[in-house]
């Protein structure tokens, strides 16, 4: 049987649901783990890790704000810099930024390629005031 040089990219399911055969937490593979890695990257704030004081895309602070082409552009800005630097597995093809006033809420529309897999991936993640 000859060995196989495939990547595989794993994680936990952070919903925390069990696997209904094995009764063991269920797991995230490829795709859908880079998925959850970059929604936690995104939502995350800068110093809200106690020891990666700069991980995160801090767009929160940006929901307050008055959201105009300037805006959008620093978020997609933040967005990038900080796939960039923190997830090693994605190559961005695209960032779309898209307010929705009525909502008070942001949706981020991210196109990427994993690395070592095939096809472009994406993946839309939604951000809302909470105050």
């Amino acid at each position: 049987m000859p060995a196989t040089n495939e990547v595989i990219y794993s994680d936990l399911n952070f919903k925390f649901t069990k696997n209904p055969v094995t009764k063991k937490l269920s797991v995230l593979k490829n795709a859908d783990a880079v998925k959850q890695a970059l929604k936690i990257l995104i939502t995350t704030d800068k110093y809200e890790r106690p020891y990666k004081p700069f991980l995160g895309g801090n767009i929160r602070g940006k929901l307050f704000e008055h959201f105009g082409p300037i805006v959008q552009m620093e978020v997609r800005e933040q967005i990038q810099l900080a796939i960039q630097n923190y997830e090693p597995r994605v190559k961005i093809l695209d960032i779309r930024v898209d307010a929705n006033d009525d909502r008070n809420s942001i949706e981020v529309t991210i196109e990427f390629f994993i690395r070592n897999q095939t096809g472009p991936e994406a993946t839309t993640i939604s951000l809302e005031r909470i105050r």
